[in-house]
C-alpha cells in the first residue's frame, strides 16, 4: 500500500495547489518492468514543489520512496528514505532536464550504487497522461546530501515514454505540447537498482 501527498505546482505566475491521498501497489509485470518474485517492497511517499515561484515552462519538485526493502537474489538492499529531486526547463527551445538523489537509513548489508527511477507524469488537473518518465540519477555516498547533477538537454522526442517499460517514446510534439500545459511528476519507482530490476509487492 502507497500514500502520496502532492503540494504546489507551479506554472509561470500562477500557482496550483494538489493534496491527495491515494492507494497504489502494482504487481503487473508491465507496469513495475518485471524481475523475480521474492518480498521486495516500498511506500511511496512525498510530492510537493521546493521553489514556490519558477520561471514560465519550469517545473521542479521532489518525490520519494520509504521503507525499501529488496530481499530478492540475495540483494539484502534496504533504506529508510530516498528521495528524487526533478527539474524540467527550455532553453531558447530546447528542453532541459536534471535529478538528484537524496538518501538516509541504510540499513542492509549492502548499498545501491545505481538506480534508474520511474514516475508518472500528471497533468496540473491531477490526471495521470499515461505518460512515464525514466532517469538514471547518481546516487551519492553521503547520507542526507544531496547528489550532484548538471542539465541535460535530450532531443524532444526523448524525453518522456508512452509504457512502463521505457520502450516506447513520446513523440516532439505531444512533448512539447505537455510543457505547454502543465505537468508535474509522482508515483516514484525504483525501475532498477544496481542494473537489476525487481517485483514489488
Amino acid at each position: 500500500m502507497s500514500t502520496s501527498i502532492f503540494g504546489r505546482i507551479s506554472l509561470g505566475f500562477f500557482a496550483l495547489l494538489f493534496t491527495s491521498f491515494f492507494v497504489s501497489c502494482s504487481t503487473d509485470d508491465d507496469d513495475n518492468g518485471g524481475g523475480g518474485n521474492a518480498e521486495n517492497q516500498f511506500v511511496s511517499c512525498g510530492g510537493y514543489d521546493y521553489i514556490e515561484d519558477v520561471p514560465e515552462r519550469t517545473y521542479e519538485g521532489i518525490i520519494c520512496i520509504s521503507d525499501l526493502v529488496v530481499d530478492e537474489n540475495n540483494a539484502d538492499l534496504t533504506y529508510e528514505k530516498i528521495e528524487y529531486k526533478y527539474y524540467f526547463s527550455t532553453f531558447f527551445g530546447e528542453a532541459l532536464h536534471r535529478g538528484s538523489i537524496r538518501w538516509n537509513g541504510n540499513i542492509g548489508a549492502n548499498e545501491i550504487n545505481l538506480i534508474t527511477i520511474r514516475a508518472k507524469v500528471y497533468n496540473l488537473n491531477g490526471d495521470f497522461t499515461g505518460y512515464y518518465y525514466f532517469y538514471k540519477p547518481i546516487f551519492g555516498d553521503i547520507e542526507n546530501d544531496w547528489s550532484i547533477d548538471v542539465s541535460g538537454s535530450p532531443a524532444w522526442n526523448k524525453l518522456f515514454t508512452t509504457d512502463a517499460a521505457g520502450t516506447n517514446y513520446l513523440a516532439e510534439q505531444e512533448t512539447k505540447d505537455l510543457f505547454l500545459s502543465g505537468f508535474y511528476l509522482a508515483d516514484l519507482y525504483p525501475f532498477s537498482l544496481n542494473d537489476q530490476t525487481y517485483n514489488f509487492n
